[in-house]
């Protein structure tokens, strides 16, 4: 009986050393499942992390972008206002000009042209009443070139100047047209050049 006993323990030892290896290899590989399980939330944690903050980068980087784009359109807008504003008060003051600096205005007009050939000089209807033909008679007694039309372009402040064939438009709203374009194009990439 002592033997059998002795069996039993053995195998009762035998079998708790088994179950306690087996516990242990359970124990280690749970350890192991946990150390994995902790190290990939910590690398879902640093991936989720880096997703964030590059997706605040790009929200951020877009949201600079659209406003300093909105920026740029606000100052281009005002600026464009004051330019719309200039060009209305230079119509305005045109459309009051005196005699004498209409006269003057035909003068700077016959200096850029050689008055020594044939020279016709047609004057716009809303300025007709302030075109001198005796004083520029007398500012070029010598010339009998330059002629002054009689008919006048209807809708039209200034003159056109025409020398064979050629000719050159002094008329007031096209003079602002063409000022307008420059100073527009000026404006526009002197607002580009500060963006820069």
């Amino acid at each position: 009986m002592a033997k059998l006993k002795l069996m039993i323990e053995r195998l009762s030892e035998k079998e708790k050393n088994t179950i306690k290896n087996e516990i242990a290899q359970v124990e280690r590989q749970a350890e192991l499942e946990v150390l994995r399980a902790e190290k990939e939330a910590e690398q879902a944690l640093v991936n989720e992390k880096e997703k964030l903050m590059n997706d605040l980068e790009y929200d951020y980087s877009m949201k600079e972008n659209t406003e300093r784009v909105n920026y740029r359109n606000a100052v281009l807008k005002e600026r464009q206002k004051v330019i719309q504003r200039t060009f209305k008060e230079a119509t305005e003051q045109l459309a009051n000009i005196s005699k004498e600096d209409f006269m003057g205005i035909v003068m700077s007009a016959l200096e850029n042209v050689d008055v020594t050939q044939r020279v016709e000089i047609f004057v716009g209807a809303k300025t007709a009443n302030l075109m001198d033909k005796e004083w520029l008679n007398e500012q070029l007694p010598w010339n009998n070139h330059v002629n002054v039309k009689e008919e006048l372009v209807k809708n039209k402040a200034g003159i056109l100047v025409r020398m064979n064939n050629v000719d050159y438009n002094y008329f007031f709203d096209e003079l602002i047209l063409e000022s307008k374009k420059e100073l527009l194009a000026y404006v526009t990439n002197a607002l580009f050049e500060e963006e820069k």
